[in-house]
């Protein structure tokens, strides 16, 4: 009780090469056995902003497919919750560390805003109610809260001052 802990989005750690001055962050091989009507959208998710190589496909009899990929660790983040959504949970993802290779450039994914109070009080259910709308609540009604306290996460990208 009354402490506040904040907590970051993972982030990749990257490192120099010795010899070459370039930035190499981490790539890892990723192995989707997926029911073979989802595979087309494992593939568009994973080659498209998230920058992975599809290196085989393979069908099995019992109507799933094998997708191989090697993907920039920062491709992964948010993945698996993706996958899940789009295969309804059929989806089974497994990956494992290859080697650190050359920097991929900018990885695109969902940014998401703070939903922010910008007034001391208590919170009451019929704003938390209209709230609940724009993204997903960190409090509940009768919460006492402060100027600048982060209550929720905005669904779209950029930060919200509520009432």
């Amino acid at each position: 009780e009354g402490y506040e802990l904040t907590v970051s989005p993972p982030k990749i750690i990257t490192t120099t090469c010795e010899e070459t001055g370039n930035k190499l962050e981490p790539y890892e091989e990723v192995i989707i056995d997926v029911d073979s009507e989802h595979s087309g959208t494992i593939v568009n998710a994973l080659t498209g902003g998230r920058k992975g190589l599809l290196l085989s496909m393979s069908d099995s009899s019992d109507g799933k497919t094998r997708l191989v990929f090697e993907v920039p660790s920062r491709g992964l983040l948010g993945f698996q919750s993706e996958v899940a959504t789009a295969t309804r949970g059929s989806a089974v993802v497994n990956h494992l560390f290859v080697e650190n290779r050359d920097y991929a450039g900018h990885i695109g994914g969902v940014e998401k805003g703070k939903l922010v109070s910008n007034d001391n009080g208590k919170t009451s259910l019929y704003s938390l109610a209209n709230l609940a709308k724009r993204g997903e609540l960190f409090v509940d009604a009768g919460e006492v809260v402060y100027s600048g306290m982060v209550i929720g996460e905005n669904s779209r990208s950029g930060d919200m001052e509520v009432n």
